[in-house]
């Protein structure tokens, strides 16, 4: 290392000079003094003598000692001026590694930030997904208990007419006939009055039969005249269709027997009473069918209903009724909020608690297994209510393991917040301290300067250091797509430092784009 001369205090040695020749000059005096004149060179030789003595036993001495105490000091200085020089380097090198240590980790904790919520807004799509789909189980459960509710009430009032109920059970032609009208094609309007003419025949016959004229044998032959004559009327009605054929001749049929039996001698079969029922029946058929449009769920279940007491169908439609009434009120609340609440679950959890052993065991019943119509709704329902309970378990159980979930991840995107805010800190701190002019302020008479160089993914590589790259830690990823030398990934910036002479480079981690060569 090279000494500053002007470093050296050269004042010290003048004075330690003049204060020697002070007391030359004070032992001169003294000594002639003291003599008065002696000879001249006696005095001279005493004079030289003293002044020698003096020089090299006390002069040089005094400043050989001080000459080493300063080179001491000066080789001191220097060595400390080296250390610090190196000191000030290897500080600058770890600020800037911490530097980019800090930019990866921001980086890292942004990034797992960002994944912390995306998976957060995956949870709550999922609790949405799931919200929509228990609501799409409780309306497809609700239209089946509404298909349900509406066959019962359109079969509540048959059932409840007792006399037709009983007409049914006597005698299984009428639900032959039932069978043949709800395969019959519907809309023409000529089965109606098929029908009006029927129940005009039957309910002239019917009277007949019911009045004083049926006591003797003159009246029971002119009855039968006139069941023959109507006969013969019912037989000679165009139409070809499934009904008129059946009128015609089936139902004439049937006449004709009543007819040879009200001639024939009576018995308990064939009595009057008998027969007037039969009739009565036959005409409560045909006017229901003249004056009542029925679909063909209620003919094909007319004949089986006679089998289940009126009072209990009417039970289970009240039933029926109130149990979509509080579905509703349900789905009202989940049609509001997607997302299923904590109360929402509680009121599904205990509508199904309620309702699904009932409606499973009215199913059951070996009534309703008789009606096939009811049979198939109740099927439906059943297996609607077989639908939501599985969705309801598994919405429970994946509602119990996304708040487990999301309880972590809101503690851990909570933690990450905070270490973002504490990383940023620092790094501000860190990038004023980093500063050039502060470095420069700093370390004011040592030459310091720092040169920072940001590196950022997707941006080209300054061509200005490509030399640097040498000295660097990095690789080539080929990719003829992007600009050459583009940053795929860095793990921080690039500095530049230099001390005095010295200079030193700080360069992270970096994957660069490489675009093949034409030979390659």
């Amino acid at each position: 290392m090279k000494l500053d001369s002007n470093v050296v205090d050269t004042q010290i040695y003048g004075q330690m000079l003049e204060d020697l020749l002070l007391r030359v000059r004070q032992e001169i005096d003294l000594q002639c003094s003291i003599a008065g004149l002696p000879d001249m060179d006696q005095y001279l030789l005493h004079i030289n003598s003293f002044y020698y003595h003096s020089f090299i036993e006390r002069y040089l001495p005094q400043y050989q000692q001080r000459w080493q105490q300063e080179v001491k000091e000066l080789l001191m200085l220097a060595q400390q001026q080296e250390v610090l020089e190196t000191n000030i380097m290897s500080t600058l090198k770890r600020y800037t590694r911490l530097h980019n240590l800090l930019k990866t980790l921001l980086t890292n904790v942004g990034a797992f930030f960002h994944h912390n919520q995306q998976e957060a807004q995956l949870i709550h799509e999922e609790t949405m997904r799931q919200g929509r789909e228990l609501f799409l189980a409780m309306t497809d459960l609700q239209h089946q208990l509404q298909s349900l509710q509406s066959y019962l009430a359109e079969i509540s009032p048959y059932l409840q007419d007792t006399e037709l109920m009983k007409y049914l059970d006597q005698y299984p032609s009428y639900g032959t006939f039932l069978n043949i009208r709800r395969s019959a094609p519907s809309g023409p309007a000529i089965i109606p009055h098929q029908f009006n003419q029927a129940a005009s025949e039957l309910t002239y016959l019917i009277g007949l039969m019911t009045s004083d004229v049926l006591e003797d044998t003159d009246g029971r032959e002119m009855i039968a005249r006139e069941m023959q004559q109507r006969i013969e009327q019912l037989r000679a009605a165009d139409g070809d269709d499934p009904l008129s054929i059946w009128i015609s001749q089936t139902f004439t049929a049937e006449l004709s027997l009543y007819r040879s039996a009200l001639v024939a001698e009576p018995d308990i079969y064939n009595s009057p009473a008998v027969i007037i029922n039969r009739l009565k029946g036959w005409h409560k058929i045909f006017h229901l069918l003249a004056v009542n449009r029925l679909p063909e769920s209620t003919l094909s279940s007319l004949l089986f209903l006679c089998r289940i007491p009126a009072d209990s169908l009417q039970e289970s439609l009240r039933d029926v009724e109130f149990a979509l009434q509080q579905l509703k009120q349900v789905i009202t609340l989940l049609e509001h909020n997607p997302e299923p609440s904590y109360q929402v679950l509680v009121q599904i959890r205990e509508w199904l608690a309620f309702w699904s052993p009932f409606l499973r065991s009215m199913s059951r019943e070996a009534e309703v297994q008789q009606v096939p119509q009811l049979k198939g709704l109740l099927h439906q329902v059943t297996v609607g209510i077989a639908m939501l309970s599985n969705q309801f378990s598994m919405i429970e159980t994946a509602r119990r393991r996304s708040a487990y979930n999301q309880d972590q991840m809101e503690r851990m995107r909570s933690l990450a917040e905070s270490q973002l805010l504490f990383l940023e800190q620092l790094k501000a701190d860190l990038d004023r301290l980093l500063a050039p002019r502060n470095i420069a302020r700093t370390w004011k008479d040592m030459g310091v300067r720092l040169l920072k160089v940001p590196l950022q993914k997707g941006q080209v590589f300054p061509a200005e250091h490509l030399q640097l790259l040498q000295q660097a830690r990095w690789e080539a990823r080929p990719d003829a797509a992007q600009p050459d030398y583009t940053i795929l990934h860095e793990e921080g910036d690039l500095f530049v430092i230099q001390v005095l002479n010295e200079e030193q480079i700080e360069i992270p981690y970096i994957i660069l784009t490489r675009r093949p060569s034409e030979e390659e």
